[in-house]
């Protein structure tokens, strides 16, 4: 288990930028009415000091999670979990999403980068399981193309089911090709809002 404590701060624009666009992609998402809302939404900032992400597939590991209080804990399906036992994460997390009593901690579930060709089958298992997490977390993104291939699955599984509260979407750029791309994704969003609002 690998613990991260501050890394995610200097990506909160890009979070409540990605978090208005899939709000105004999934209108069937319920709004948080609490406090220290997003820019432009109803939907609670969540700091996210200390991270602590757990591979998936070890459910002693992640069993150990209710002992240990951090802001948020990812269910890895990504780096933390061999090629060879991607498919055993799958079948571990929809399983501990609904056992895990984590009190106040957040629970989020890392899915495989778009161009790993591995998050279709990810996407399809987590977000159909009976518990879902409080957020979902897109590595390795370099293109608004990717953004939009996964609101596009998060439209199709989730289709006609309600939510009690929005699932959150935290992206991470890790390569030279996302940062350049960037600025270009955050505009690209913003004209999505704006087309999204214009049609209501």
């Amino acid at each position: 288990m690998a613990l991260h404590i501050g890394r995610a701060a200097y990506r909160r624009q890009s979070v409540l930028g990605i978090s208005r666009l899939l709000l105004s992609a999934v209108p069937w998402c319920h709004s948080s009415q609490r406090s220290h809302h997003a820019p432009g939404t109803t939907l609670k900032y969540i700091p996210r000091r200390a991270v602590l992400y757990v591979p998936g597939n070890d459910e002693r590991k992640l069993q150990k999670l209710a002992s240990l209080d951090v802001d948020c804990a990812v269910l890895d399906c990504e780096d933390g979990v061999a090629l060879n036992k991607k498919d055993a994460a799958r079948e571990t997390i929809p399983k501990m999403l609904a056992e895990l009593d984590l009190g106040r901690t957040e629970k989020c579930v890392r899915v495989n980068s778009v161009s790993s060709g591995l998050a279709e089958a990810d996407m399809e298992v987590i977000l159909q399981s009976d518990v879902l997490p409080t957020a979902l977390m897109l590595p390795k993104v370099e293109d608004t193309g990717e953004v939009q291939w996964f609101v596009d699955r998060f439209q199709q599984y989730l289709k006609g089911r309600e939510l009690e509260e929005p699932i959150r979407l935290v992206t991470f750029v890790e390569t030279a090709v996302g940062l350049l791309n960037f600025k270009t994704e955050s505009q690209s969003q913003d004209r999505e809002i704006l087309q999204s609002h214009s049609k209501k």
